[in-house]
């Protein structure tokens, strides 16, 4: 992306990740003749609007792959609303859960980061 001048921005990420950036090009020397290519960017605030990027394969038989942010709590939940399986994920933007412990049926993953909750709807056929 290419910025010009400061405003707020709001990007989409090739995983469906939105982020809003608040960015502010400032120029140190603004009296002198500089170019453009000389100014400075700074970012005041970034959020992000998704706590899932992306959950694979949906429907799943035997595992499935959740991208999203390196910290994360991930829970796997039944349509009573149990916690099933809960991982705590720390070391990559992939983690790859086994479902082979799973009866078919429809599930929700939840996945919670620095207090903001997202559900997904996973489908289990073995």
């Amino acid at each position: 992306v290419a910025l010009s001048q400061s405003g707020v921005y709001t990007i989409e990420s090739e995983f469906g990740c939105i982020v809003t950036l608040d960015i502010n090009i400032e120029d140190p020397n603004s009296a002198s003749s500089r170019s453009e290519s000389n100014k400075t960017l700074s970012s005041n605030s970034l959020s992000a609007n998704s706590a899932i990027l992306r959950v694979v394969p949906n429907p799943s038989d035997t595992f499935i792959d959740v991208y999203g942010y390196k910290s994360s709590k991930i829970e796997i939940i039944n349509v009573l609303g149990v916690s099933l399986k809960t991982i705590e994920k720390t070391e990559s933007r992939k983690t790859r859960i086994h479902l082979d412990n799973f009866p078919d049926g429809v599930y929700l993953l939840r996945n919670t980061i620095n207090g903001k909750t997202e559900t997904k709807r996973i489908v289990i056929r073995h």
